[in-house]
C-alpha cells in the first residue's frame, strides 16, 4: 500500500473505501444501543450483542460512528479523529496522518484576552493544544477531570468510593500514590492523588444514570455529527450520554467448599433466628451472590428473614452488590 494515501482530514478522517477493510470498519465504529433496565436480568447481558438481541425489547438498534461519502468516482469512508491509534490499526502501513488540515479556521471576529494565571502544568497543556491543533488531553488535576465524593473508581480490588482512596490527604496539594486501576486499555497505575473544594453539577438520564462533577468536567456525548467531548455545565435537557457498561468492575474472589457449606447453612438459620452474617461475606462478592440467592423464596423475589437487625445486614449487603440503591 502506498504511504502517501489519498487521505482527506474535515470533520473526519476521509479514507478511499479501496484502501480499508469494510468490515473491519463497521464492526469498530458501530455500536448497539439497548434498554439496560431491560437486559439487567438476561444471562447473556455480558454477551451483548449477540444473535438473539435483536428479537428483544432491550435492544433498542445501532447507531454508526462512521460516514460514507462519494466524491466524483471514489466512495471515502469518514472516520472519527478522536482515537488515532484505532484508525492506524485500519492503515498499518502509514505512521502519521497527513498534514494537510481542510476543516475550517474561522477568524474570532472579537478580541479576546486571557486575564487569568495559568499554573505551570497549565501552560504546558496550553502550549501543547497550540502546537497539536486537536485532540483529547490527558493533564493533571483540576483539569476537568475530577471525581466527587461518592464516586465508585474502578480498582484491581474491585469498586472503591473516592474518599476512601484520598483519605485526609490536605486540599489542593497532589500526593503520590500508585494504585492500580481497571481502565479501557486493562490495568494502569495511578502515579498522584489529589483533593480541592469545588462547586459541581449533577445530571440524571432517563435510565437513572447519574453523574456528578464540576462545570468543566468532559463527557462523551453522542451528537449529529458523532461522538464529542462536552463540558458539563453545556448539556442540555434530551442530550444523550455514553455510558461505557463492559469493564470488569469486580476483583475474582472464590469460596472454599467449607465456606459455600457455612453460607448455605446461614441463608436457613437467618430465617428462623437471630444471626449475624460473617465479615467475609461482605468483602467477598462470590460470597454475597450465594447468600442472596439461598435467601430467595421460590418466586425469586422475595427475602424474609427472622429479625430487623438481619434485615439491615441483607440490605447493606444488596446495596454493595449494586442490587438496589438508597435515595437520599
Amino acid at each position: 500500500m502506498n504511504k502517501k494515501l489519498p487521505l482527506i482530514i474535515k470533520e473526519r478522517l476521509y479514507v478511499p473505501e479501496d484502501y480499508l477493510d469494510i468490515e473491519r470498519v463497521e464492526k469498530l465504529y458501530t455500536k448497539a444501543l439497548f434498554n439496560d433496565q431491560k437486559c439487567e436480568p438476561c444471562e447473556f447481558m455480558a454477551e451483548r450483542p449477540n444473535d438473539m438481541c435483536e428479537a428483544c425489547d432491550g435492544y433498542q438498534g445501532t447507531y454508526k460512528l462512521y460516514v460514507e461519502k462519494t466524491k466524483g468516482n471514489t466512495t471515502y469512508y469518514g472516520l472519527p479523529l478522536g482515537n488515532k491509534k484505532k484508525i492506524l490499526k485500519l492503515l498499518p502501513n502509514i505512521k502519521e496522518l497527513p498534514k494537510r488540515d481542510l476543516r475550517p479556521n474561522n477568524k474570532i471576529k472579537h478580541k479576546i484576552e486571557f486575564t487569568g494565571t495559568l499554573r505551570d502544568y497549565q501552560r504546558e497543556c496550553v502550549d501543547t493544544m497550540k502546537a497539536k491543533k486537536s485532540g483529547v488531553l490527558e493533564a493533571p488535576p483540576r483539569s476537568g477531570k475530577c471525581q466527587v465524593a461518592g464516586t465508585l473508581i474502578q480498582t484491581a480490588d474491585g469498586l472503591i468510593p473516592i474518599e476512601n482512596i484520598v483519605g485526609n490527604i490536605p486540599y489542593d496539594t497532589p500526593v503520590e500514590k500508585v494504585l492500580p486501576l481497571n481502565t479501557k486499555d486493562g490495568l494502569a497505575a495511578t502515579s498522584h492523588i489529589f483533593k480541592s473544594k469545588s462547586t459541581t453539577i449533577r445530571i440524571t438520564t432517563e435510565h437513572g444514570f447519574s453523574c456528578e462533577g464540576t462545570p468543566e468536567h468532559p463527557m462523551l456525548a453522542l451528537t449529529l455529527n458523532g461522538l464529542h467531548w462536552v463540558h458539563l455545565n453545556e448539556l442540555s435537557i434530551h442530550d444523550s450520554l455514553v455510558v461505557h457498561l463492559h469493564n470488569d468492575l469486580w476483583k475474582s474472589f472464590t469460596i472454599s467448599e467449607v465456606e459455600h457449606t457455612e453460607i448455605v447453612k446461614l441463608a436457613s438459620e437467618l430465617k428462623v433466628s437471630n444471626r449475624t452474617i460473617p465479615e467475609f461475606v461482605f468483602t467477598n462478592r462470590s460470597a454475597a451472590i450465594l447468600l442472596i440467592n439461598s435467601l430467595l423464596e421460590n418466586d425469586g423475589l422475595t427475602i424474609n428473614l427472622y429479625s430487623k437487625e438481619a434485615e439491615k445486614q441483607v440490605q447493606i449487603l444488596l446495596t454493595n452488590l449494586n442490587l438496589i440503591s438508597t435515595i437520599i
